[in-house]
Formats: C-alpha cells, structure tokens, sequence
C-alpha cells in the first residue's frame, strides 16, 4: 500500500480515551516515532484552542498541523495561527435569537472569551462533563468575533429547526450537543487547504469515531473508525480498529505498515 504521509487524528474517542481523558502511551510513542520518521502528524478536531492546552496536548506529539474547532482554525508545527475563520455576527443574532424562543443554550467561543446565551440546562451539564469543559457565565452577545458554537439538546432532537440559516452546518457529537460551523467550513476543508498551500498532496489518511468526523472520512482516500466509533462511521470508513483504550491507533498504524513498533 502506498502510504499517505499526512495522517490527521481527532481528539476525543479517537486519540484521548473519554474515560480517563489520557492518550494511551501507545499511540504517543507510535505517532512521535512517524514524526521522527518524516510523516505529518495533524490534529483535526472540534476543540478550542483553550481546551487543546488544558488536555496537555501541545506538546505530547510533535504535531505538523492542528486544526481546531472543526476547522475554523489552523495552527502550524510553532501552535501559531495560519488560517482563522469568524461566523458572521448577523448568522450569531438570528441564531441566539432562535434558540432562546425554544429555550435551546447557546455556547459561543472566540479569542475575546467564551459565553452562554442563558443558563446551563441538564444537557449543557451532561456535554460540559462529557468533555470536562468549563461553562462559561451568561453574557449577552455584543459582536464579538466567534470561531466555536454550540447547541444543547436532548439526543436524537430534530435540528432542521435552524435549517434554513443557510450560512451554517450542524453536526452531531457524542453526547447531548452539537456543533455549528460556518457553512463551508469542516476538518475536512481546512485538511485539504493546509496540505495543498504547503507543498503537499491530497492524499491523506483521516481516524476518527464522531458524526463530526464524518466528512472528513468519507473524503479521505484512507479513512479509520475508532472500535468505539458510531456505527454510521464504521460503515463508511475503510477500516475499523480496536476502541481507543485498547490500543487502536497503534495497532492499525501497524497493520497498515507504518513502523511503529
């Protein structure tokens, strides 16, 4: 097999193991081996910047690139800013405006603070506890500049009640919430524009476990699903490898060739 050199790892259920909120050591030992080697080793997940620190993620691997905040922001091998994508503040309105006429949160994040457009509801408790997030206080929004949003509901709730704010996407996570990009904007987007205007082909492989993987996956020319991954990204990727605490991303690293071991 003709091995891709960029390999792009999410972050929660692919390489930290959600129970202990710790990347295994193998896959720590495996992915800085393959940077030493030459390959691009990239981080293309949901979380902020804030949260990629407080996990004690900057420096465990010698990341290439780290996409963040399902690509609204690239950093490259310095955690240096190359790429930052907004939310038009109108969209932000129209869709706080929204969610407080059917009493749904809204969590809206940006290099000027995080915010909560009301108080946290059990389904905020159980995403913030999920991903051991902070909530932020309650603040009114006042145009600050925003590259994260989330919404807060029960899982399986019908979110075509925002479908006609075309300038965003939503996209389900693990747990009672989702995420909200801006239209255009994916993991699989901002992949594609840091290979390409830096010198390096398309040809990528993509491990994940969440709907908001899903893109990425499905355009990857080698995808993998985490064993502990949903069932509809199992059924799309090209591979499915033990869960994330029994050593899945060192095991398929090996079974695919590279030299990890």
């Amino acid at each position: 097999m003709n091995l891709p050199n960029a390999l792009f790892f999410d972050i929660d259920g692919t390489l930290l193991d959600t129970s202990t909120h710790q990347v295994p050591q193998s896959a720590v030992l495996a992915l800085n081996k393959l940077a030493d080697q030459g390959y691009a080793i990239c981080i293309a997940t949901g979380r902020d910047r804030h949260m990629f620190s407080e996990l004690r993620l900057d420096n465990l691997v010698k990341w290439k690139f780290v996409i963040l905040g399902n690509g609204h922001i690239i950093l490259d091998e310095n955690l240096k800013v190359i790429r930052h994508h907004f939310v038009d503040p109108t969209t932000i309105h129209a869709l706080v405006k929204r969610a407080k006429e059917h009493h749904i949160p809204v969590f809206l994040g940006g290099p000027e603070g995080d915010m909560m457009s009301e108080e946290p509801n059990s389904y905020v408790l159980t995403s913030h506890a999920y991903y051991r997030e902070p909530i932020p206080k309650v603040k009114q929004y006042e145009n600050e500049p925003i590259d994260k949003i989330t919404l807060y509901e029960k899982e399986g709730f019908d979110w075509s009640l925002f479908s006609d704010l075309t300038e965003l996407s939503i996209k389900e996570t693990m747990t009672t919430s989702v995420d909200v990009m801006k239209a255009g904007v994916s993991k699989h987007s901002s992949i594609v524009d840091v290979l390409l205007t830096h010198g390096y082909s398309d040809y990528y492989i993509a491990f994940g476990d969440s709907m908001n993987d899903l893109e990425m996956l499905q355009h990857a020319p080698i995808s993998v699903a985490m064993g502990n991954a949903l069932e509809p990204i199992k059924k799309i990727a090209h591979y499915v490898t033990e869960d994330v605490d029994q050593d899945g991303v060192a095991k398929i690293l090996s079974r695919l060739g590279y030299m990890v071991d």
